[in-house]
This record gives structure tokens, C-alpha cells and sequence, in this order.
């Protein structure tokens, strides 16, 4: 239809206006999840299949498209009714109706779905016009022999996970990186072609990545972002990606995670470059880093220059010397540090009865249990299985804030900074406390 594009996976496709974007979201102030912020599509990243009552869109139509597993379709399939065949391919879908959310929902908020369980395949429309969701669930066709759906690889880190997914959709992957760089150091956040783009089979994709035009020679090393127990570390230093309606100011600040209460981060910036200075507790400055913007948009470090030498650690301290917490001190949420490619990484402990419960959640799946906290900080888990929530393409494990409990059996607590160590004292991950 003129005016109208494809937006298709696993050899589905439907139609939405031209003017729609893809995965224009923001970070929702619940669940880790993002919102949509214009008309778009939306590919989730690491799950993320419904929009809980807190994440509403304002007002914008979007539409929803995810790979199922043969359980989650089976699991779903009850919810639809049988609506015909496109070609032999069975096709299922939901009413038209109001969104059902309480008072979050806003006046004449509607949505309808539609599941291809043979494609495992599910797309869900939000709109405030009944019309829009019909007329997008309405065009639901096969992708054209010849063509295929570009897919989406937001989240992904380097070649060797993305090459096979591209090349399987019958596309041909263009290495982002520039000869003799590292770019496993940031996630992809955009395709060229976008995800879901009908194209012909052969297309070249090319990745857009936060840190590709930033300007980093050499990834800071961990004594480089660990100076003495006073300072702050820089969260996410390869990769800062304010909104469009914030300031840099507002878009780094939750990326910095301080070690005390009077640690402190002040920033300058001007259109194209930002300059962070790190202060201690007792005001001192001791590291600048110095942010350029990327032609994507985004922000990346250009220079790191970090505290003197002799504020660095220059040995691995004894585990059994720092201090172990009690139970007490460990209660409430915990926000993990450096671990990538997740919108929300963090551990919960509370009472259970006589019990002392915890639950993880990496972005993707929540992992739970019981947890004995022994003398000397002795720590073991019993835990529960994952709710397997549907996490995009296979690829290799990447840590998660859930392993680094499961795998523990050691906790430390240490100027604010909770770590969790193996048998072997190796360290598993390190959190700070949530505050929000």
C-alpha cells in the first residue's frame, strides 16, 4: 500500500506507515523495561514482551514484534482464536480491544495481536485508533520469495555472535570494525538496514555501534577504573546515550555510581564534546574523562586520565581479611556494576520467615531461592529455576547479576560495594546499592 513499508521476521511481514521508526524507546522508570516515544517498531532487547501498567505509551502506536519458542507459543496459543491461513501458514489472533492497566491507561488506549505458530512468530499493535491496529494485523502476508527480514541484532556484541544470524537470513555481514580495534567493547544498537527491513536476499548490514566513532584506542584497564577505596567508578564508560530530551548532564549522571555518599561527579559539556571530572570525598579531583560525540549520536570516551599511581591498587587483596556483612546489611536491592548488554542487572534480599530469600533479575530472566549466610561470610544459594523469559537470538551466555549469586560462595561488603567471590576467590560481581 502506498505510504506503507515491511516489517517482517521469520518469513512473516506486515505493513506500518513509512514514517514509523524502529526500537524509538526510552528506558521505563519500572521493570528494566523501555516505552515507546513516537509511532514505531519495536524489536525487544534481552525480552521484553508486554508493557506492564507503568510503561504505557503517550498517546503513540507501536507495533511488537517477537520470536517465540515452541513452549511460549503453546503457552499463548489459548489466548487466540483461529483467524484462517496465509498460504497454509495457520494464523491466530486477538480482539481489538481497550487495554485493561488501571489508572495508568491513558483515555482510548487499544491493542490486538496476532501469532503465526508455525513462524513462532507473535505481533502485538498498541494504539489510541482501533483503525491503525486492524489495518497493520490486516496486512499480514509471507515475505516474497527472493526477499528476507533483516534481523535484530540490537544487544549483540561482536562478529562471531551476529555473523551466523545474519548470514542464515540470507544476508551479508559487513565487519563494523575498523582493522586493529577492539569492538567487543560496546553492544550493537542498530542495524543498517534496520531490524525487521523486507529487503532482497544478498543485502548488505552494516551495525551501529555507541562507541565505533568515539575516538578510544585502548579500553581502560581495572586498575584504571579502581583507584583508592574514596573514589567512583565509571559505569559503562565506553557507551553513554543520553535521550534526546535530556542534557549530557542528565544522561551520565545515572551511569555514575559513587563509593560514599559525598563522592561527587562534575560535569561540562558543549555540542560536541563533554569533559567529567571525578571528585573524592574530600573534593580533590583525580580523574577527567573526556567524552566526544559519535556521528551515531551517541557518546563515547576520547581520553581517560586516571588517579596517580599510588592511589591504584598494586596487589590482589586477601579475601578472607575484608569485612563479611550480616543479613541486615544486606536486605533491600542491589544494582549490579559493569555487567553489559542489560537494561537492568540487580539482587534483592529479604526474610522469608526464618529464611533469608533472594531474587535476581539480569534483564531477561528472574532467578530465585534461599540463601544460608554462614560465619566469615560463608554464602550459598538454593535456588529455583529461571522463568526462561524469551531472550532474542541463541548466543554464548553473557554474565549475569542471577550467576554471580548462584555461583557464589564467598560475600564481601566493602566501602558500599557488595562482592560475591567463587571457591577460588575469584570475583563473580560487584553491586552497589539501588537507589531507585
Amino acid at each position: 500500500m502506498p505510504g506503507n513499508r515491511l516489517v517482517g521476521m521469520n518469513g512473516i511481514a506486515v505493513e506500518v506507515p513509512k514514517d514509523w521508526g524502529t526500537n524509538e524507546t526510552q528506558p521505563a522508570k519500572c521493570d528494566g523495561e523501555s516505552v515507546p516515544v513516537a509511532n514505531t517498531v519495536v524489536f525487544p532487547v534481552e525480552g521484553g514482551l508486554f508493557l506492564t501498567p507503568c510503561m504505557l505509551p503517550q498517546g503513540w502506536s507501536s507495533l511488537h514484534v517477537v520470536s517465540l519458542d515452541d513452549s511460549a507459543v503453546a503457552e499463548a496459543i489459548p489466548d487466540y482464536e483461529a483467524a484462517g491461513d496465509i498460504d497454509g501458514v495457520p494464523v491466530f489472533r486477538s480482539h481489538v480491544r481497550p487495554r485493561i492497566c488501571g489508572r495508568s491507561c491513558l483515555p482510548n488506549q487499544f491493542n490486538g495481536a496476532l501469532i503465526l505458530p508455525s513462524e513462532n512468530v507473535l505481533m502485538f499493535v498498541n494504539s489510541p485508533q482501533k483503525s491503525i491496529i486492524e489495518d497493520v494485523l490486516g496486512s499480514v502476508r509471507l515475505i516474497p520469495e527472493g526477499y528476507t527480514a533483516v534481523p535484530n541484532l540490537a544487544g549483540l556484541y561482536d562478529d562471531s555472535e551476529v555473523a551466523p544470524i545474519v548470514q542464515e537470513a540470507g544476508l551479508i555481514w559487513e565487519n563494523r570494525c575498523p582493522e586493529g580495534a577492539d569492538c567487543d567493547i560496546a553492544p550493537i544498537e542498530a542495524t543498517d538496514p534496520a531490524a525487521g527491513s523486507v529487503v532482497p536476499v544478498g543485502t548488505p548490514v552494516r551495525a551501529v555501534s555507541a562507541d565505533q566513532n568515539a575516538g578510544a584506542d585502548v579500553e581502560p584497564t581495572p586498575d584504571e577504573l579502581f583507584c583508592d577505596s574514596g573514589s567512583i567508578r565509571v559505569i559503562q564508560y565506553k557507551m553513554v546515550l543520553p535521550d534526546r530530551s535530556e542534557t549530557l548532564d542528565d544522561a551520565l549522571r545515572p551511569w555514575m555510581e559513587p563509593a560514599s555518599g559525598d563522592t561527587k561527579v562534575v560535569m561540562y559539556n558543549t555540542a560536541d564534546s563533554a569533559q567529567v571530572t571525578v571528585l573524592n570525598a574530600e573534593g580533590e579531583a583525580y580523574r577527567d574523562v573526556t567524552l566526544i560525540r559519535g556521528s551515531t549520536g551517541g557518546w563515547g570516551v576520547s581520553r581517560v586520565k586516571t588517579c596517580s599511581a599510588e592511589k591504584a591498587p598494586n596487589e590482589t587483596p586477601d579475601i578472607a581479611s575484608l569485612p563479611a556483612p550480616t543479613g541486615a546489611e544486606m536486605l533491600g536491592t542491589w544494582r549490579a556494576i559493569g555487567i553489559r548488554g542489560r537494561q537492568v542487572a540487580e539482587i534483592t534480599f529479604d526474610h522469608d520467615n526464618a529464611w533469608m530469600s533472594w531474587r535476581g533479575y539480569d534483564g531477561c530472566n528472574w532467578v530465585n531461592g534461599r540463601v544460608d549466610l554462614g560465619p566469615n561470610g560463608a554464602f550459598s544459594t538454593h535456588h529455583n529455576s529461571t522463568t526462561l523469559r524469551l531472550c532474542g537470538p541463541p548466543r554464548e551466555r553473557k554474565p549475569t547479576a542471577a550467576n554471580s549469586v548462584v555461583g557464589a560462595s564467598q560475600v564481601r561488603l566493602v566501602n558500599g560495594h557488595l562482592t560475591f567471590y567463587d571457591a577460588t576467590d575469584s570475583l563473580l560481581g560487584t553491586f552497589v546499592r539501588a537507589t531507585n
